[in-house]
């Protein structure tokens, strides 16, 4: 005896339109594009890092660095998105979301720059 199961049950449900944040979201992935390093921060508070491995039209997927597999991810449960990923910290195992270059740099020039200003003045003192 042959026994038929509905396929509708296995189907993706469609979802709506994408909200005005999915969209932005939508478009930073489309513009990292796939093959890139990215950080995702979900609404839940997860954080992912991997490799963007495709764009459809609802959600991305990801080949997740530490979890070791493929994690698909729907632009509306995405709360922050970022190009690249740090290594692992060697303390907390955990990764931090990569910084620009810019404040990096404008944070040790500062640094520097107190750094200078205070040696001049204790100069001037002696």
């Amino acid at each position: 005896m042959l026994t038929v199961l509905p396929v509708l049950a296995q189907q993706p449900v469609p979802s709506g339109p994408l909200d005005q944040h999915a969209l932005f979201v939508k478009d930073r992935v489309t513009r990292i594009g796939a093959g890139r390093k990215l950080t995702v921060e979900k609404l839940d508070g997860t954080k992912l890092h991997g490799t963007l491995a495709s764009i459809q039209t609802d959600e991305f997927s990801l080949e997740e660095v530490d979890l070791k597999r493929v994690e698909t991810v729907r632009y509306s449960d995405v709360q922050k998105i970022s190009n690249g990923f740090n290594h692992k910290q060697l303390i907390t195992g955990q990764r931090s979301n990569p910084t620009p270059g810019w404040i990096q740099f404008a944070v040790i020039g500062t640094v520097f720059i107190v750094g200078v200003m205070l040696a001049a003045v204790e100069l001037r003192k002696s």
